[in-house]
């Protein structure tokens, strides 16, 4: 199957990819914000400890990386976090 045929059978695939390519752009910001303040940041564990400290979101890793799935902790500040970096 090629991607043409993937994404005229599943148009939810779309869907799926735009909020997940929103939601990197958000901790792409974040991320650039954090290491200015605080040079740390730029290892993955402290970022991701950081992001669940003021933000609520726990996010998953995948080997070296960031994966697409995410936990919200904390619906308050996970809402200030996506109006803040809603660019």
């Amino acid at each position: 199957m090629n991607d043409t045929e993937k994404f005229s059978l599943y148009p939810e695939y779309w869907d799926v990819r735009l909020e997940r390519n929103k939601f990197f752009s958000k901790l792409r910001s974040f991320r650039e914000d954090l290491v200015k303040e605080n040079p740390e940041a730029a290892n993955i564990d402290v970022f991701s400890k950081i992001l669940l400290e003021r933000y609520g979101v726990k996010i998953h890793l995948e080997g070296v990386g960031i994966s697409s799935r995410y936990d919200v902790v904390d619906e308050a500040a996970f809402t200030m976090f996506v109006l803040k970096y809603d660019r």
